[in-house]
């Protein structure tokens, strides 16, 4: 029985270890570097869309958001799909990519730029960036962090599974943080190990905890679909330097 807890307890603390190691060493990354001129867009995350059965939703909701507030760019950082996360080729990230922004109902002609997360829902692509066109949208598909420059404003965007690899694990962490008075500890956490300026932004999902902390520039834009952790139905808009959390 003892040798049975003791087993148990090893495991646990090696799923652990593994999955918060960029918590506690510095973790390699690097950025796919975009410049972007408009003044207005919008960044959105966890729309957990399933490739095998397009669920009914409301993300038509992000569409719909973005023609009324005449916005023409959307980010999306990381698990966009929710059963995907297998090496694929162009072709097939094309088609998948097709079914699952139709579901947004985007204006025409927007530009569309995804920064896939890389431990278990958005496929695995071939290369850092991939460059597309569907129907009338212009996608950038990447498998690395995004460095965004827009005007005279840096904003680091990525999923968040750089800092915690599983995204409920996350969560719980921020939860305890909380306690703590470190309640946005995931990401204030990542931000400092990534070695990102003060003045810089960061922004990721993956914790499904929506917020916008303008002191330590850090924020989070929640989730679009029920994972025992509520669905917010947020998104972070960016207007004329501004970041703001809205519920569309």
């Amino acid at each position: 029985m003892l040798l049975a807890i003791v087993a148990i307890g090893i495991v646990g603390l090696a799923y652990l270890l593994y999955n918060v190691k960029n918590l506690i060493f510095t973790p390699k990354c690097q950025f796919i570097e975009i410049s972007i001129e408009d003044e207005n867009f919008l960044l959105v995350s966890d729309l957990h869309i399933a490739t095998k059965q397009l669920r009914k939703s409301d993300l038509h909701k992000i569409g719909d958001y973005m023609a009324r507030e005449n916005i023409r760019s959307l980010f999306i950082l990381g698990d966009l799909f929710d059963d995907f996360h297998k090496k694929i080729s162009t072709e097939h990230l094309s088609r998948e990519l097709k079914k699952a922004l139709k579901l947004l109902k985007l204006p025409e002609k927007s530009q569309i730029f995804i920064t896939f997360s890389r431990n278990s829902h958005d496929p695995i692509i071939s290369a850092d960036k991939i460059e597309l066109t569907l129907d009338s949208l212009n996608i950038i598909a990447a498998n690395k962090p995004i460095r965004l420059c827009a005007g005279e404003t840096t904003l680091i965007l990525l999923h968040g599974d750089l800092a915690v690899k599983n995204g409920a694990l996350a969560y719980i962490i921020n939860k305890v943080g909380n306690y703590f008075q470190r309640k946005y500890f995931v990401e204030e956490s990542l931000k400092k190990k990534l070695g990102i300026n003060k003045d810089s932004w960061l922004v990721m999902g993956h914790t499904h905890i929506p917020f916008i902390n303008k002191e330590l520039k850090i924020a989070n834009t929640g989730c679009w679909k029920h994972y025992w952790r509520e669905e917010s139905d947020t998104a972070i808009l960016y207007r004329n330097g501004e970041l703001m959390l809205v519920k569309i």
